[in-house]
Order: structure tokens, then sequence, then C-alpha cells
């Protein structure tokens, strides 16, 4: 901090320990040096910078990956990808319900391969394996034609999603007409009904 600006801060000080002082002994003195001793306080109160991540802006920021299917851009948040693999071979199941494509090897184990495009291409060598969890361990995986990037979505901007089928597994769309998927409703829907 400057001299001049440290002997400022103490003059703003001293202005409203002086303007306390006069409020305390009785009727506010309504003189040009009071005003402005209180106008400048409040200035810097009101100047001060937010914090960059306070505890609300956190809770409504989360990552998401960004991925194409067909010409569509989608995301999904970061926290619930486990892995995201080429694409091997996809058998695809008959008579199950959307988004439940089919089912593929997953470290020795069989997994649930969803599809929230409208026709799948996991013949395509491009295509990705988008694998979520919870935790660690693998539940699902998502067919992606590629993968994009990854960027920060703010909850509070997205805008409700379009009925139909993927509105059901959709966050919301975002400003720029990225449909934001529901880890967790995918999860869900890959489970088994009991």
């Amino acid at each position: 901090m400057s001299e001049a600006s440290a002997r400022q801060k103490e003059s703003v000080l001293e202005a409203l320990a002086r303007a306390a002082a006069r409020v305390a002994a009785g009727p506010v003195v309504n003189d040009a040096a009071t005003r402005q001793a209180l106008l400048e306080a409040r200035a810097k109160a009101l100047a001060k910078p937010r914090a960059l991540h306070d505890a609300s802006a956190a809770e409504d920021e989360m990552d998401v990956l960004m991925f194409l299917v067909g010409d569509e851009r989608l995301a999904i948040p970061l926290g619930s990808i486990v892995a995201i693999v080429r694409t091997t071979a996809v058998t695809p199941l008959p008579r199950v319900v959307a988004p439940v494509y089919g089912v593929t090897a997953w470290r020795g184990r069989p997994l649930t391969v969803l599809s929230v495009g409208g026709s799948p291409s996991a013949k395509d060598s491009q295509c990705r394996l988008i694998v979520l969890g919870d935790g660690r361990r693998a539940v699902v995986g998502l067919l992606a034609d590629t993968v994009d990037d990854t960027r920060v979505v703010r909850r509070s901007a997205l805008s409700p999603a379009r009925g139909g089928a993927r509105g059901l597994f959709a966050m919301g769309v975002t400003e720029d007409a990225v449909l934001v998927l529901d880890a967790d409703a995918l999860l869900n829907a890959a489970r088994p009904e009991p």
C-alpha cells in the first residue's frame, strides 16, 4: 500500500471516528466534513471486489465435458465420468427402452450402453464411450461421436429443456444451445428395476 493511500485510509478512519464520537455525544452535526467522511467510507465498502469464488458462486458452477452426437453439442458433469475410451464392439439389445442402446465389455464385465442421439454410430472407429459411474465404479457407458472440450457452466443460467424423452435426462440448456445432461438420471436409467 502506498504512503498516500495509507494516509488517506487513516484520514477516513479518523473522520469516521470523529463522526461516531459526535453521534455518541448527541445530535449529529450536519457539516460537510462528516458527510464527506461517510460518503467515502460507503464508497470504499461498495468498491471492494467480490470474492472470486464465494460459496454460493462455487455451488452454482459445475465443470462439464462437451461432446458431439451427430451435429448436436451436449455436455455432462465431469464429476460423474470414470473414463473416456474408444468404443469396441457394442451389441445392440432388442426391445430396450431409450436411452438404453446395448451392452459392451468393460474390464471383464458387461456395461450397459446408452445413446442420447438419434442414430447411434457405435461401429465408427472414431466413436467414443464416455463411461459414467458413482465413485470409481463404472455403471453405464454413453455413446458420443467426438469428445470436444471442458468448460464451466452455471446451473442458474440453464434454461429448462424441452419435454420429450431426452428432456427427462437433461438438467437444462445453456445460452449457446448446449444440452446439459443429468448424470444421475442417466445412471438411474441404466439400473435394472426391482
